[in-house]
């Protein structure tokens, strides 16, 4: 058992700064994120932090000047190192659902490894992805890739149907729906992975996929139907499960 004395040292919080680049000698942290540098985490002059640009780059940096009005961070950059991408993107195409339950099913998908979202339009639809969402949407989900250190952000691209999704798809893409009669992961053959850089999940409404939808779906090349439970699962819990499942094929080619 670890003494007070021997606990592993805490881990500097991590800061999104997307102007961020190897070699520069200080670095300002964005106005939102000097905020909660200063309020929430409460850091001051002399404090280690770790910041990313969010495509992979890793600074870390000891803080240099504190500013409370306005709210202002500088930080020295100590070392920058580059994190690789991991070898399959994984993007998560799903309806939405209502209210606060799309701050979690963002925040969770985000903390499970989703690389790009994009909002499903379904013919069962209830709600439809707007522009004005957009930055909401990017709010929680820089938030949840400070929580899990995530270097590389996620993508929020416009709200597209399960047709031109699948129009877009190449044969380098593995899809796979959720559907609760669909088969189970185990009976996804392994051998698929090595021909595969891209996973695309595609979670429908509450209401399901249409029969259109689902026509299409069983009709395209490459795509897999895929049971996360066999009870009804709200859209959110339905999308988590999905990418907790890809994950694991994922590891297969990591």
């Amino acid at each position: 058992m670890k003494t007070a004395q021997q606990k592993e040292p805490k881990i500097p919080p991590l800061f999104i700064v997307e102007s961020l680049e190897a070699g520069q000698e200080n670095v300002s942290l964005p106005t939102p994120e000097a905020a909660h540098a200063i309020k929430v985490r409460r850091l001051r002059v002399g404090n280690p932090i770790h910041v990313t640009n969010g495509t992979g780059l890793l600074g870390e940096a000891i803080i240099t000047s504190v500013e409370s009005k306005p709210k202002s961070v500088v930080a020295r950059l100590l070392n920058t190192v580059q994190r690789p991408a991991s070898k399959v993107r994984l993007t998560l195409a799903t309806a939405m659902p209502k209210g606060e339950r799309q701050s979690i099913l963002l925040d969770m998908a985000t903390q499970l490894g989703v690389n790009t979202f994009v909002p499903l339009d379904c013919d069962f639809s209830v709600v439809r992805f707007q522009d004005k969402m957009r930055d909401r949407w990017l709010r929680i989900i820089h938030s949840a890739c400070k929580q899990t250190r995530q270097l590389y952000l996620p993508e929020v691209k416009p709200s597209m149907t399960v047709g031109s999704l699948l129009q877009d798809s190449d044969r380098r893409t593995l899809v796979l729906y959720g559907d609760q009669h669909g088969e189970s992961i185990y009976q996804i053959a392994q051998g698929i992975m090595s021909s595969v850089d891209h996973i695309l999940l595609m979670t429908g409404p509450e209401g399901g996929f249409s029969e259109a939808e689902q026509a299409l779906l069983s009709a395209h090349p490459g795509t897999e139907s895929l049971c996360a439970s066999d009870l009804i699962l709200r859209t959110e819990t339905a999308a988590a499960a999905l990418v907790t499942l890809a994950a694991q094929l994922k590891r297969q080619v990591s």
